[in-house]
């Protein structure tokens, strides 16, 4: 089995990676290494009960509520350089719980928790990315549903500005907007529930980098004229032209995707 050998002065990565080879004939070294990535992470607001026919059939549920309503979060992401290149990627994901679980405001503080004992973890339900690699990394791997889009992120001091496009140019959708004062914050390390052939996958996602929370934010979520299944879940999911009501910021962000380990969902 080949292995890259890591520097051991930086106990985050790790001292290596073995190496995985996809069905293209392609190798990945995993766990999977995102050295520089610029991350933004916003969560809205969704109208209870519309988010349960994404997650229909998984055994999950919608984990967190804010004000009544169910959170959905949104990633956009640039990655400069990573185990699997440079490309961009949009990520639109549900924070789930196992069905059996109770749905409670302390679902937030499990955020923070230990990724082992961690119970939310994020369902990705649209990953389009701008890269064939990624794409078939991501599915072969974790499960992840990608598939390639073109995504356009610029990320200038204060501003966002992201437009994704269909096959034909038409624009699916667009994020845009001033992020304003922030404030330090801690990056947050993730779980996700995914699945690959048929079985659960819960993958662990360790990361770090400068993340900073802007509670004055100005930005929007907009769907475009495509018909693409993104732009109409957007719309009816009640969010074209939805303002987030948390966004965290990293330029300098790294993560270190952990494989998909076999889980079952007790009560599911």
């Amino acid at each position: 089995m080949q292995e890259k050998q890591l520097p051991a002065s930086d106990s985050f990565w790790g001292t290596s990676q073995r190496m995985v080879t996809l069905s293209s004939g392609r190798t990945v070294f995993m766990p999977c290494h995102f050295y520089d990535v610029h991350y933004l992470v916003a969560l809205f607001r969704v109208r209870r009960g519309l988010l349960h026919s994404s997650l229909a059939g998984t055994g999950l549920k919608p984990g967190l509520t804010w004000r009544g309503d169910e959170v959905l979060a949104m990633g956009l992401i640039q990655y400069s350089h990573s185990d699997l290149g440079a490309y961009n990627e949009v990520i639109f994901s549900i924070p789930s719980i196992p069905i059996s679980e109770p749905v409670s405001i302390f679902n937030w503080t499990d955020l923070l928790g230990s990724l082992q004992k961690r119970t939310l973890g994020q369902y990705i339900f649209h990953i389009p990315v701008t890269s064939e690699f990624s794409r078939e990394a991501g599915r072969e791997l974790w499960g992840y549903p990608k598939r390639l889009m073109g995504i356009e992120h610029k990320f200038t001091p204060g501003n966002v500005h992201t437009v994704m496009k269909d096959a034909e140019g038409q624009v699916v959708m667009s994020v845009q907007g001033s992020l304003g004062f922030s404030i330090p914050c801690v990056p947050l390390s993730l779980l996700t529930y995914s699945f690959r052939d048929g079985k659960m996958l819960r993958t662990s996602v360790r990361v770090r980098g400068a993340m900073r929370y802007y509670p004055f934010r100005k930005i929007v979520l907009r769907a475009g004229d495509s018909d693409d299944l993104i732009a109409r879940d957007i719309r009816g999911l009640g969010l074209d032209g939805a303002s987030p009501f948390i966004v965290m910021d990293s330029p300098s962000f790294q993560a270190k995707f952990m494989e998909g380990e076999a889980y079952t969902l007790v009560g599911g």
